[in-house]
């Protein structure tokens, strides 16, 4: 399906990605500035696909993986300053790994996404995680809170 939007064509995987011609959003949001970086893990290829097209497009130094397994030592996590978890990582949940976190590594700033409404499940959440959202969202809005959080932004909703 395509739409004519301010004389470009775009597929409705566009729109959702938000990734659309430069000229476009350049006109509409201010630019990425350079965070620092970032994880993500997450279980669906297709949305790690994405998300790390968009980061490569802004420029946001993102680092995918399909579990925690292949991150491989915890300790490894010291290296970034924002985590995006996915809610379902198999055996684990998002929360659990943000504890462990928490108790282990260090305070890192911690989203968690899912395809669900995860509010009944993520009523008791440990300090570093800063929000939960559903991917529904949009992969744009999760990657500008995400650097948002990386530059130590208190305002983030």
């Amino acid at each position: 399906m395509y739409i004519q939007t301010m004389g470009c064509e775009t597929t409705s995987l566009q729109r959702q990605t938000g990734v659309w011609d430069s000229r476009y959003f350049s006109q509409l949001q201010k630019p990425f500035s350079s965070p620092r970086r970032m994880v993500l893990i997450d279980d669906d290829p297709s949305f790690l696909a994405i998300m790390q097209r968009l980061a490569d497009m802004e420029g946001i130094p993102l680092d995918c993986y399909e579990n925690i397994e292949d991150l491989g030592v915890i300790d490894l996590f010291k290296k970034y300053d924002v985590a995006i978890l996915d809610y379902d990582l198999g055996d684990q949940n998002a929360v659990d790994i943000s504890l462990y976190l928490n108790c282990f590594v260090k305070e890192l700033p911690t989203l968690i996404i899912s395809a669900k409404d995860r509010s009944q499940e993520c009523k008791e959440l440990p300090r570093c995680v800063k929000s939960v959202l559903r991917k529904s969202a949009g992969y744009r809005y999760i990657l500008e809170l995400a650097v948002r959080l990386s530059q130590n932004e208190e305002n983030l909703m």
